[in-house]
């Protein structure tokens, strides 16, 4: 299962990438592909999450309030992970915690998982 999560995270991160290079946000597109390839991820990755998880919601500016707590989280120190484009549908939201996944730490599994064989 290993296996399938970071080929969804890095196939996610690729399109993500192709997406802004064609002028568009790739967001929703690469949370989708992400759901695909590993249905459980999200379950996954917000597992990982050692603090509190909240959630912005209401009727009329989600995304401005969203992005204004994060800022001031982050001016605390503290790591978030958070969706500035306001695609706050399953997509979305899976895309947050995809692209917030790091690159070393995938490495660091592979490498582990290559010395127990």
């Amino acid at each position: 299962m290993i296996l399938r999560r970071m080929l969804a995270i890095w196939i996610s991160k690729a399109t993500c990438v192709v997406c802004k290079l064609a002028g568009k946000q790739g967001v929703t597109l690469a949370g989708k592909i992400a759901l695909k390839i590993d249905p459980k991820i999200l379950m996954e990755l917000s597992g990982q999450v050692r603090k509190k998880i909240f959630i912005t919601c209401g009727t009329n500016g989600k995304t401005t309030t969203n992005n204004l707590l994060c800022s001031a989280i982050e001016a605390e120190g503290e790591k978030v992970i958070c969706n500035h484009t306001g695609s706050n549908m399953l997509n979305g939201v899976v895309s947050a915690f995809v692209l917030a996944a790091k690159w070393m730490r995938i490495m660091r599994v592979l490498r582990l998982m290559r010395h127990q064989q």
